[in-house]
């Protein structure tokens, strides 16, 4: 099922600010992400001529892209991304021992021109990312997408993730050495985290905990959206329930699960929002790991809710699954 894009947008950076150094990451979690929210392994994408491509190296800040005819194409840093749910993480996993962000904000335009009064500088624009990573398997056509986002849209006291994406090549990263990745940007504010792709796929990294939640909280944005358009539109019948958000299981190094010979049945208790209250699975036989890793997808997927007359309804079905 497609997913709509994120819209996250490399676009100019407004004169908002003043001196301010932003060292904010996250604490590093585990290997993978929180129990209770869905793995989300991302893919960059931009337009070139209308066609949206998706993002398989940068050469600096210029991302280069996979065109339809399969050739790679270098394009201007001034484009527009979307980051959307990708099938699967590429293989490996790479820890941040260290990451730092600094850089320079502007609150207002008279303390703009405070500063430029006393310090004869003109407007501060640099901003400057650190990190030191280790990766466990060697990785190539490396790039680091910087994402800062609004810390009230996590916490649910906004709607507004208040996105901002910057993105970087890095270097190719060797088995178990220890990289140094530095480059400048402009500057951010909010909360960041970062994310590591290699040949246009995300690889692990000890950092996901905040992607995640901040993927959760726009899929959750967007499955609401369609939730009250669909009883816009039935504001009277009677529907079952559909599938709104769905996608595939990752096993805890986030590779596929290779689908078993025989069909898997489910069982879901769905609310009236149309999210995953309880999921069981009928057959048994399958290997704990698999279990585990079909049960943290289904408690993910969201739903358009049953109606009756209109009205969404709890309920509960049993259906085979596929992927």
């Amino acid at each position: 099922m497609h997913i709509p894009p994120a819209h996250l947008k490399a676009r100019p950076f407004a004169l908002y600010l003043v001196f301010l150094a932003v060292a904010n990451g996250f604490t590093p979690g585990a290997a993978f992400c929180r129990s209770d929210y869905p793995a989300h392994p991302t893919a960059v994408l931009t337009e070139h001529d209308g066609v949206r491509c998706l993002v398989i190296d940068a050469d600096g800040r210029k991302p280069i892209v996979r065109l339809g005819d399969g050739s790679a194409r270098k394009l201007s840093r001034k484009v527009s991304y979307s980051l959307e749910r990708a099938p699967h993480y590429h293989e490996g996993f790479v820890k941040f021992e260290e990451m730092q962000m600094t850089g320079m904000v502007i609150v207002n335009d008279a303390i703009e021109e405070a500063f430029v009064e006393a310090t004869g500088q003109g407007t501060p624009s640099w901003g400057v990312f650190k990190a030191t990573v280790v990766s466990n398997v060697a990785l190539q056509n490396c790039m680091l997408a910087i994402v800062s986002i609004n810390p009230a849209f996590l916490s649910g006291e906004s709607d507004d993730p208040h996105e901002y994406l910057i993105l970087n090549e890095i270097p190719d990263l060797r088995a178990g050495h220890r990289t140094k990745v530095k480059f400048n940007s402009v500057p951010l504010t909010g909360r960041y985290f970062p994310l590591l792709f290699a040949g246009g796929r995300e690889v692990l990294t000890d950092r996901l905990e905040p992607a995640t939640e901040f993927f959760r909280r726009v899929e959750l944005l967007k499955h609401a959206i369609r939730v009250r358009a669909y009883r816009t539109l039935n504001t009277a019948t009677d529907k079952v329930v559909l599938p709104s958000i769905i996608f595939p299981p990752l096993l805890d190094d986030g590779s596929p699960l290779t689908a078993p010979s025989h069909p898997i049945i489910v069982r879901l208790s769905i609310t009236e929002d149309g999210t995953v209250e309880a999921a069981t699975l009928v057959d048994s036989s399958l290997s704990a790991p698999a279990q585990a890793s079909i049960l943290r997808t289904l408690h993910g997927w969201l739903f358009l809710p049953q109606l009756k007359v209109g009205t969404p309804v709890a309920t509960e079905i049993e259906t085979p699954l596929k992927f």
